[in-house]
């Protein structure tokens, strides 16, 4: 879920994998995009991951980190552990 104080273009919503702090490399690109949105929700159901990254990001998810990209910047937030049920 995203809110913007005014409206933005969505240019790319995309899984890197990389450390905390530093510049990744793409492993998945959502393909969203949105023109003059300023509130929303985005649920994605990503394919075409190969089965080595997949299982890389179940073991190791802090390695990775989603980003989204705007006309007015980009947000980003490094992914952390999880609980298996």
């Amino acid at each position: 879920t995203y809110h913007f104080a005014s409206p933005v273009d969505i240019g790319r919503l995309a899984l890197y994998q990389g450390a905390k702090g530093a510049p990744g490399s793409v492993t998945a690109d959502t393909g969203t995009t949105a023109t003059n949105t300023s509130r929303g929700t985005v649920t994605k159901t990503v394919t075409g991951i190969s089965p080595s990254d997949a299982q890389a990001l179940l073991t190791s998810p802090q390695n990775y980190y989603v980003q989204l990209d705007t006309s007015g910047g980009a947000l980003r937030d490094q992914l952390g552990g999880y609980k298996r049920r």
